[in-house]
C-alpha cells in the first residue's frame, strides 16, 4: 500500500506531463491499492520498493523475481523446453523456468529492486512473453486518443529520445524498452526512460546504472491499450513517414523481433495493422518536427 500511494503521490509531481490523466489514472490506483502491481504482461512479486511497476490486472500471469548476489551465470546462454538460462558479457545472467514462474537473476552483487526492474526485466520478459504466444519487439510506445502507437528503432537508434522527447511534450508513454503485444493490446512497460547522457539536456534528471543513464520518471498509466499502428525509426538526411506495404510491414517488424521470442502467428497479426517507416536526420534540433509527424499520422 505504501508504494502504490507513494506512486499517486510522485505522479502528481512529474513536471510537463497530461495531468489530468495522472488524476484519472491515479483515481484507479486508489481503488487498486491492494493489487497485482506489474509490467510486461506480467503480474509480478518479489518486489518490495521499485517504483517503476504498475497496478495490472490481477489475471495477468504470475512471475516471482528473485536475485542471486555473487552466483556466476552459465558460461554460454542455453535454451531448453521451458527452462532458459541467459549469459551476458557483463557478468550477469538471468534463469527463466516457465512451470515454476520464475525469474532468478544472478548479478556480482544485489541491486536496488528499481534497477531489477529497469533494465533488467525486460530480456526475460520478452521471453516468458513468447511462452505465452505474445508478440515482443525491441521498442517502445506511446498514447494518442486512447490507442498505442508502437516506436521501433536499431540500437542507438534514437527511439528513447523520441519517446522522451514525446513526453516532455504531454503525450503519454507505454512503454520505452521493451514492447509486448497480447492480442493486438499493447502492454505498459516500466514507468521511466533511461537517457544517454549525452542526449540530455536536462541536469535535473538523475543519474543511474552506474553513471551512465538519466532517468526520466513517468507517472502511472493503464495497463495495456490497443495497438493501433507501428513506427519504425531510421536515420536519413531528410524528415519523410512512409506507409509500408503489407509484404514489407512483415519484414519490418520480424526485424524488430529477435527469433527466440517470434511468433510467426502474431507477427502475421500484427501486420495487419498500419506500419510507417520514419526517415529522419540525427540533428537534435529537429525532434519537435519529427513528433508532430508522428502525431499527425497517427490522426489518420
Amino acid at each position: 500500500m505504501f508504494i502504490a500511494l507513494f506512486q499517486i503521490f510522485f505522479g502528481l509531481q512529474i513536471v510537463g506531463h497530461n495531468l489530468s490523466l495522472v488524476a484519472v489514472t491515479t483515481a484507479k490506483i486508489i481503488q487498486n491499492l491492494d493489487g497485482a502491481q506489474g509490467a510486461y504482461g506480467l503480474r509480478i512479486e518479489g518486489l518490495s520498493t521499485s517504483l517503476l511497476v504498475s497496478p495490472v490486472p490481477a489475471t495477468w500471469p504470475r512471475v516471482t523475481l528473485t536475485q542471486e548476489p555473487g552466483l556466476s551465470p552459465s558460461q554460454k546462454s542455453s535454451f531448453r523446453n521451458g527452462e532458459i538460462d541467459l549469459s551476458f558479457e557483463n557478468g550477469t545472467g538471468i534463469s527463466l523456468r516457465r512451470a515454476a514462474a520464475t525469474i532468478a537473476f544472478q548479478v556480482p552483487r544485489r541491486v536496488a529492486d528499481d534497477e531489477v526492474v529497469h533494465p533488467l526485466l525486460a530480456p526475460a520478459a520478452m521471453h516468458f512473453a513468447a511462452w505465452l504466444g505474445h508478440a515482443a519487439f525491441h521498442g517502445g510506445g506511446f498514447i494518442q486518443n486512447g490507442r498505442a502507437f508502437g516506436v521501433l528503432a536499431e540500437r542507438m537508434g534514437g527511439k528513447s529520445t523520441t519517446l522522451a522527447r514525446l513526453a516532455d511534450n504531454s503525450i503519454p508513454i507505454l512503454v520505452d524498452d521493451a514492447l509486448v503485444v497480447d492480442s493486438g493490446m499493447a502492454l505498459a512497460g516500466p514507468r521511466c526512460i533511461d537517457l544517454r547522457p549525452e542526449a540530455v539536456s536536462d541536469d535535473t534528471l538523475e543519474s543511474v546504472r552506474r553513471d551512465e543513464r538519466r532517468r526520466l520518471r513517468l507517472p502511472p498509466i493503464e495497463p495495456s491499450f490497443p495497438l493501433a499502428g507501428v513506427f519504425v525509426l531510421r536515420w536519413d538526411d531528410e524528415l519523410s513517414v512512409d506507409a509500408l506495404s503489407p509484404s514489407d510491414r512483415l519484414i519490418a517488424l520480424a526485424r524488430h523481433c529477435r527469433p527466440e521470442v517470434g511468433r510467426t502467428s502474431a507477427l502475421l497479426e500484427l501486420s495487419r495493422l498500419p506500419v510507417w517507416r520514419v526517415r529522419r536526420p540525427r540533428d537534435a534540433g529537429c525532434l519537435d518536427d519529427i513528433c508532430d509527424r508522428l502525431l499527425e499520422t497517427t490522426l489518420r
